[in-house]
């Protein structure tokens, strides 16, 4: 697991360049796969009616944080690039990850001894997916203070990618506690708080389907605009 502090986390992920294997499918292939953990292989959940479904062994393990008491935030992060091409006569029209999300959250009550100096503890965590926009950034998905194993799903759809598109997909885990505190004549007394978040069974699902054919509308704009440039070039010779 990276533990590292949530702003490095988020201004700087890190990324260590373990290349994976190539996958080819009837209308995908996905190539130059690299992701920020060791992985030797990807494995594919699933592939049929324009549905490819892939994942990583460590992506399975790599989010599993936790912090009791009023130690730093903990962070884990996983980033998968690759480049997808549709074949011939398909586009790309979206991509998904679904994964589990369980946590916890715990602050103790206030003591019968502790006085009006009270701080209550604190405790949160938080789940995010990212995934391409289309439009050369990010955009997220995520789910906050979860108590409960709850799926989490976040899809990017309508999309019509018909070339090679490099892209980097990704899930990002987050927990933070501090402690509850009171003063008292002899000191300041402390109480621990515990939050958790687990992502479990992470996978990025790419959706392809038919190219669509031009309507004769379009075919004929076409052929009027090879008409007017063949009679701009006759007229320049």
């Amino acid at each position: 697991m990276r533990t590292i502090l949530a702003a490095l986390a988020l201004a700087t992920p890190l990324f260590a360049q373990a290349a994976i294997p190539d996958v080819h499918t009837r209308t995908l292939d996905l190539s130059s796969i690299v992701d920020n953990a060791d992985s030797q292989m990807l494995d594919v959940l699933g592939v049929g009616n324009g549905v490819v479904t892939v994942t990583t062994a460590p992506w399975q393990t790599i989010h599993h944080d936790l912090v009791a008491g009023g130690s730093l935030p903990t962070v884990s992060e996983y980033m998968l690039s690759m480049t997808l091409t549709p074949a011939t006569g398909y586009v790309i029209t979206g991509y998904s990850i679904s994964a589990s999300v369980s946590g916890v959250l715990k602050t103790p009550e206030k003591p019968p001894e502790a006085n009006g100096t009270w701080v209550p503890g604190q405790a949160s965590n938080e789940a995010v997916i990212y995934l391409p926009d289309a439009q050369g950034g990010l955009t997220s998905g995520r789910m906050n203070n979860v108590t409960t194993a709850t799926p989490f799903e976040y899809g990017v759809h309508g999309l019509s990618i018909s070339h090679a598109t490099h892209l980097q997909f990704g899930t990002f885990a987050n927990a933070s506690a501090a402690y509850a505190s009171w003063d008292d004549m002899f000191g300041t007394n402390k109480l621990s708080s515990y939050a958790k978040m687990d992502v479990s069974a992470p996978s990025l699902t790419i959706y392809t389907a038919l190219a669509p054919v031009p309507e004769p509308e379009t075919w004929g704009m076409l052929l009027a605009g090879v008409a007017v440039i063949g009679m701009v070039k006759r007229r320049k010779h």
